[in-house]
């Protein structure tokens, strides 16, 4: 039957050449068997036209072929199909004596004319397609050519300059508004923290707390140590989002909504995603690309948190090239429901395609601008298959290549995104779904930020210690432990006195030179012309203005009491120690003023003391 109609049709389009009459008509291009192929003879010294289907038709000057002419062999073969697309067929092409000699030109006749808005492509591919789809092959580059419309929007034509593999597609506006719509319009859950509520330290998180807000969030404590506060965010919209931290986190999980577990291999691949994003190296430990959906759960410590005045911003960058970005994930998600894989052709994307759309857009504002950037993105996708996968295998491991291409995964999505992408091409008109993502792009900087206001606790007093300094440090230690300039000074013949300060107080420690470690503290540093100093209060509550009552009080169930004059140089004082320790250099000494209340409180040593 093939051969039959390889001679029927070969005379019948060679009479549609020369315009004889009298010669049989061909069979319907959809009465053919997929695979069946027809010759067509091609005039080398005129302009021949070459029917290849009821609707499609081949232009070829004179000149194109050699003088003699060439046959030209058309094999039919399964086009697929995609929601949002109608095909108009597709055919392998290829001349008996090569490629032509300039560019011939591609027509398709339509029955209807072309809605306005909607769009007609021909994918030229580089190589043959298979006769039936097989997204199992190698993947092959391809060029999108957007066909020229005839003013009565019936005739579609491009222009090419090889045979090969061929198919027309019509992309429709309500069919890419529909696409689009359905990508970027979608919400994701909130995150859940009622198990654990925030530590003390936290006194408030402000965010906008709203469903519809860009991030949604909650912040409670980590179950397995309620000193480690956790901020759960989710990102709410179409788009991708980078979001980070101030400090490097103590840890932080990365979250997919519908994935259950999530791999290090994934979290490493979202790790290379936000370099692509332009994050900086030095960034990179707390900050995480949250796909459409995606989440990040951080865990903060107060440690972690010194020296940020008591307020920790978590950010979120919603920006153009994360917006487009986040809009061809979901498009690829929706072709496989594949975290890991999408993920690996992300990484592959970004290094092939993100000078081509994302950073060319950067900072727009319209939905034109957008929908631009999208398009050019996916068109991107369309056409460098083969980068696309060399681009994955160079940035992988071996056996992550393994585990994710080696089973053809990889090839099968990227020859799937070659048509499953051509609505994210079409995409000219701005739609619901778009202007859904420009809106996000124009909220306040305040909707993108997660503020954390806490109270780091004052260093307290103990009978062995002020905060990070103890009793028993060498010089170097007690050194390290103050903050600030640290000033090393001789004390008589046998001290040595670092003095430094802890949590923003001035203290000297007292080293003896015979030991070697710190033998007592001073909890403020006296200057003569002061009041009576202000300081740091005992892991009890007394302190600076106790009574000698207050600090009874506090120690007597469980230390012995002495008070007389027995401060330093005889100077009145309370001196408390513990009953639980034998050690006579652990204690507290509170000097007391003339007004009968406490001074700052030293440790093992009483105020004034001469030497260690």
């Amino acid at each position: 039957m093939s051969a039959m109609w390889r001679r029927v049709s070969a005379a019948a389009i060679l009479v549609v050449a020369v315009a004889c009459s009298g010669c049989s008509t061909p069979p319907k291009w959809e009465e053919q068997p997929i695979g069946a192929t027809a010759d067509v003879a091609i005039a080398g010294d005129t302009e021949s036209t070459a029917r290849i289907s009821d609707a499609w038709s081949a232009l070829f000057p004179a000149g194109t072929v050699p003088p003699d002419g060439a046959n030209l062999a058309v094999t039919r073969v399964d086009q697929d199909s995609i929601p949002d697309g109608t095909g108009y067929g597709a055919a392998n092409l290829e001349l008996s004596t090569g490629q032509p000699l300039g560019p011939i030109t591609m027509r398709l006749q339509l029955d209807e004319p072309l809605a306005d808005g909607s769009v007609v492509y021909l994918l030229d591919d580089t190589a043959d397609l298979p006769t039936t789809p097989d997204l199992d092959r190698e993947p092959t580059a391809a060029t999108l050519h957007r066909a020229e419309i005839s003013p009565d929007r019936r005739t579609a034509t491009a222009p090419i300059d090889h045979l090969s593999g061929k198919q027309w597609w019509e992309i429709g506006v309500d069919n890419a508004a529909h696409f689009i719509t359905s990508l970027a319009g979608q919400r994701t859950a909130p995150p859940t923290c009622e198990a654990q509520p925030p530590p003390a330290w936290v006194d408030d998180v402000v965010f906008l707390d709203e469903q519809n807000a860009p991030l949604l969030v909650c912040i409670g404590a980590d179950p397995n140590d309620s000193d480690i506060a956790v901020v759960k965010i989710r990102n709410n919209r179409g788009g991708a989002m980078v979001v980070t931290a101030p400090v490097t986190p103590a840890w932080a999980s990365i979250n997919l909504a519908g994935t259950p577990s999530i791999s290090q291999v994934f979290v490493d691949l979202l790790t290379q995603w936000t370099e692509s994003l332009g994050v900086p190296a030095v960034e990179q430990s707390r900050a995480w690309v949250l796909p459409p959906g995606g989440g990040v759960d951080i865990g903060l410590t107060l440690d972690s948190l010194a020296g940020s005045g008591g307020i920790a911003p978590i950010t979120a960058d919603f920006n153009t090239s994360s917006a487009v970005y986040g809009m061809v994930w979901k498009a690829l998600l929706d072709i496989v429901d594949n975290p890991e894989l999408v993920a690996l052709v992300a990484v592959g994307t970004a290094a092939v395609c993100i000078q081509n759309s994302p950073r060319e857009a950067a900072g727009a504002g319209s939905a034109l601008a957008l929908s631009e950037a999208i398009a050019g993105l996916a068109k991107c996708i369309v056409e460098a298959g083969p980068k696309i996968v060399d681009a994955v295998r160079k940035r992988v491991s071996p056996k992550v290549w393994q585990r994710l291409a080696g089973q053809g995964q990889l090839r099968k999505l990227v020859n799937a995104a070659k048509t499953k992408l051509l609505p994210l091409v079409a995409l000219g008109e701005p739609s619901i779904g778009v202007t859904d993502l420009v809106m996000t792009l124009q909220l306040d900087r305040g909707a993108f930020e997660i503020t954390m206001f806490y109270t780091k606790p004052r260093a307290v007093v103990t009978d062995h210690s002020f905060g990070p300094l103890h009793l028993g440090m060498t010089v170097d230690e007690a050194a390290a432990a103050l903050t600030g300039p640290v000033d090393r000074r001789d004390y008589y013949s046998k001290c040595l006195i670092p003095t430094g300060t802890v949590d923003q107080r001035s203290v000297q420690a007292f080293v003896d030179k015979t030991t070697g470690t710190v033998t007592g503290i001073d909890t403020f540093v006296y200057r003569p012309d002061s009041p009576t100093p202000a300081g740091p209060r005992t892991d009890r509550g007394v302190g600076p203005g106790s009574t000698v009552a207050e600090i009874r009080a506090a120690y007597s169930s469980d230390h012995s009491i002495r008070e007389g004059m027995i401060g330093g140089q005889g100077s009145p004082a309370v001196i408390v120690h513990s009953n639980a320790t034998n050690d006579a250099g652990r204690y507290i000494a509170f000097s007391i003023d003339d007004d009968g209340r406490s001074w700052p409180p030293s440790v093992g040593r009483a105020y004034a003391t001469e030497g260690c």
